[in-house]
Formats: C-alpha cells, structure tokens, sequence
C-alpha cells in the first residue's frame, strides 16, 4: 500500500480473536511511531463475505425476500434433525425430546444441535446424555 497525508491501508486474513487494532498499534512501535486504525471494513466473517452482500439502496419492500438467508446459514457446522410434527410442538414449548426417537449419531455431551421442521429452523437443543434428552437450548421458530 502507499502512504498518502500519513494513512496507509492494510488488507488482513486472520483468525476469530484478532485484536486489527492491536495489530496496526502494534505495527507503528515496530516503525518508531505511533499508529492508530482510523476505519476498519470486516469482508469476511463466519461463511459471509461482502461479495454476497447488496447496497441498502437496492433493497425494497418488495424484493427484501430474496435476500434474506435461512438462519439455519448462521451456523452451518452445527449437526441438524428433522423432527416429527409432534416433537416440534413439544420442542417449541419447551419440552426435551427423547435421543432415542432422534435420529442422531455420534453425538457428544452438551453438543448443540440444529433442530428443523418441515423445512424451517426451530431453534437449537443441547444433548444431555446423562438424561438420554436434547434440552431446548432456544426457540427460534414457533410453529
């Protein structure tokens, strides 16, 4: 990047819990100066990228459908099960659900899972072994 009026601009690939503040800090010690971020643009985070993203000026009552995602898309590497009518009542108000009417495999203690019904996201349960239930972690969805 070139240095114009004493700003230069970096681009980062970084992992969760990188401090990009700490960072550019950091960078001006290392030249003998002091250094201080003056704007910060995230392009990626979490499986979105600005690539998939569209100008607020184009969004409408009209068309604000066909952008928005699924929030089943905010956390993908989650395992996911589809339930019965009955057992998306029973979830969505609350009740645990039996592990051995699931249809789940290799499933750790506390492992948070997706739990879907007729195509939609209702929440997420959170195993308990010990009990042989996946608890209500939260409700997302009511149907």
């Amino acid at each position: 990047s070139e240095l114009k009026d004493n700003c230069f601009e970096i681009s980062v690939r970084c992992s969760k819990g990188t401090y990009i503040r700490s960072l550019c800090r950091d960078i001006g010690l290392r030249l003998g100066c002091f250094a201080t971020l003056c704007e910060l643009r995230r392009t990626k985070t979490a499986g979105f990228s600005v690539g998939g993203a569209i100008p607020l000026e184009n969004l409408t009552k009209e068309n604000i459908g066909e952008f928005i995602l699924p929030c089943s898309f905010a956390v993908p590497h989650l395992k996911e099960i589809t339930v019965t009518e009955n057992q998306a009542n029973r979830f969505c108000h609350g009740g645990e659900l039996a592990l051995d009417r699931l249809d789940l495999n290799d499933i750790k203690n506390q492992e948070i899972i997706k739990v879907n019904y007729n195509n939609l996201l209702l929440g997420l349960g959170e195993v308990d072994l010990e009990k042989n239930v996946l608890k209500v972690k939260n409700v997302i969805t009511n149907i």
